[in-house]
């Protein structure tokens, strides 16, 4: 038998009104855990497959790992959306390097902003990218926090802005308003699992409302 229902009321005209059954006889669901993609055996890729020497530069190391290897063309050669899921010191953080050096050179002038559950975490990044980015590419990287706010005209010249969501989901509100924030093109959301706990519907906001954005700018 069928366990909803869909009323349409209409606000215009009294009495009328429509109920349509949804039936679950023949619906198909997705499995309660999709399988992850499987790590496939690839040879590893070079540090060179980077084709610039500064950019080859910023790495000690001479070839990517797994993961990384793995999910090489798709984030240095395209622009396609990717969710990379990893144990902890996997080298995740460098894949999203990795499409921050492709926007680097195909959009110059475009920003990244770097989402951070933690304040704490935020400040790490900061350290980390302003020692391996800012030093050997010049780059400028500001911390937006609710402990630093930095002025409009260091957030316009910023090439990365690293925040926590709660921030930047405040701060894209007025998005409109704001020419910095039309400029981003570049979104790394680190611990994106949260979007399952508590601070899950910022993050839900902030992905969509950013969708939102690029498609109006």
């Amino acid at each position: 038998p069928p366990q909803y229902y869909v009323r349409a009321i209409s606000d215009h005209w009294v009495g009328c009104e429509t109920a349509i059954a949804v039936s679950f006889q023949h619906l198909i669901l997705p499995d309660r855990h999709p399988a992850h993609t499987d790590l496939l055996d690839l040879h590893p890729i070079p540090r060179t497959a980077l084709r610039n020497p500064t950019f080859e530069s910023i790495y000690r190391f001479s070839y990517f790992n797994p993961v990384q290897t793995q999910t090489f063309h798709t984030l240095y050669h395209t622009d396609v959306n990717m969710l990379v899921g990893a144990p902890t010191g996997s080298g995740k953080t460098i894949t999203g390097e990795l499409a921050l050096l492709r926007l680097l050179t195909k959009r110059p002038g475009a920003k990244t902003v770097y989402i951070a559950p933690l304040k704490a975490l935020a400040r790490e990044r900061l350290s980390d990218w302003q020692k391996k980015l800012g030093n050997t590419l010049g780059l400028t990287i500001l911390e937006l926090s609710g402990d630093v706010t930095p002025d409009l005209l260091l957030l316009k010249k910023a090439d990365v802005i690293i925040t926590t969501p709660e921030k930047w989901d405040g701060i894209t509100r007025g998005w409109a308003k704001r020419e910095y924030v039309q400029k981003v093109e570049l979104v790394i959301i680190d611990e994106i699992h949260l979007l399952g706990e508590e601070r899950g519907p910022v993050l839900e906001a902030i992905v969509s409302r950013m969708r939102y954005i690029s498609a109006q700018t």
